[in-house]
């Protein structure tokens, strides 16, 4: 390979420490076709409605996943995507040229590599390597979504919450979240006054403390 530009470098980088399985002409293609961006928390990343012509690595941070409801705006917390993951679902919908239907936003500021969907359709053809990464990745989503429904289904608010927190706390790796009551009342599609509520009977029952826009959870 000719020398590496700045942005191929850190491409490279990210390839090396975060998909060390990608056999070399798989991680020398990303490198020479990536294009790595570099976005602030809260910066939207896919809009619901669109169309998908790219898909992500995400090297660094958070990615926070929606359902938008398109007839009343409403928009539903499903789960994360990690460092080291990629934006399954919209590589889904936009095999199928299908506008998507879930919105993306950074929730910490984040890194990640936009590979062309034409492209990565080779890949699934070319490399058995990303086609088992792609199903580890189907696989997660399945089970985040299906964890999702069954929280609305069947949980009560407070176990929503609950389930809420220790999501925040897992793939935050920290018990001291910086976030709002209003921030969770929106992920859960519900009122502040409720989430507030729900918030001072846990701090009463020792689960955690309430602190000016953050929530400091207990630990065993």
């Amino acid at each position: 390979m000719a020398l590496l530009t700045a942005s191929q470098q850190e491409i490279s980088f990210w390839i090396e420490k975060l998909y060390p399985q990608f056999e070399p002409e798989l991680r020398k293609s990303i490198i020479e076709h990536g294009i790595i961006q570099h976005v602030k928390a809260g910066q939207t990343l896919i809009r619901s409605g669109h169309t998908i012509k790219s898909t992500m690595l995400l090297s660094e941070g958070l990615v926070k996943v929606f359902r938008n409801d398109n007839d009343n705006g409403d928009e539903f917390f499903l789960y994360y995507i990690e460092p080291g993951q990629v934006f399954a679902l919209s590589m889904i919908y936009g095999s199928q040229n299908e506008t998507i239907k879930i919105s993306k936003v950074a929730a910490t500021d984040c890194v990640f590599i936009s590979l062309p969907l034409t492209l990565t359709e080779t890949y699934q053809k070319e490399y058995s390597s990303w086609n088992t990464f792609m199903m580890d990745n189907y696989k997660r989503r399945f089970e985040d979504i299906l964890e999702a429904v069954s929280d609305l289904a069947f949980g009560t608010m407070d176990e929503r919450v609950k389930h809420y927190l220790e999501h925040q706390t897992k793939s935050l790796k920290t018990n001291h979240i910086h976030i709002t009551h209003e921030q969770i009342a929106h992920d859960l599609n519900t009122s502040r006054v409720v989430i507030s509520r729900i918030l001072k009977h846990m701090e009463e029952a020792g689960k955690l403390k309430l602190h000016r826009n953050s929530i400091e959870i207990a630990t065993a």
